[in-house]
């Protein structure tokens, strides 16, 4: 049986957001649509990719299937084999861009 590598990152963006200032609100008032997500951004900036590296570790495929089903579980009734396939092509494309 094949042996997986998880890795975990967070993806940071920066997010920019315009809005018209609204009568009678500061600056600081008009943080709250943010905050209460009332309003959609503007546009978005990648900004960085970072590894935690205390998640990172070697998984048995048993324990793969598992994480897979977890963390996708809108395709817990796919097959064993459909699944490893999928991780299989997730590694292959993104080498395929290297």
């Amino acid at each position: 049986m094949t042996e997986y590598v998880l890795v975990k990152t967070i993806t940071t963006f920066e997010h920019s957001y315009l809005l018209p200032k609204q009568e009678g609100m500061s600056v600081t008032d008009h943080l709250d649509y943010i905050t209460c997500k009332e309003v959609d951004e503007t546009s978005q900036v990648f900004l960085d990719e970072t590894i935690l590296m205390n998640s990172t570790r070697v998984l048995s495929e048993d324990d793969a299937i598992e994480l897979f089903d977890r963390e996708n579980d809108y395709l817990k009734d796919w097959s064993r084999e459909r699944k490893l396939g999928a991780i299989q092509k997730y590694f292959e494309r993104g080498r395929e861009e290297i």
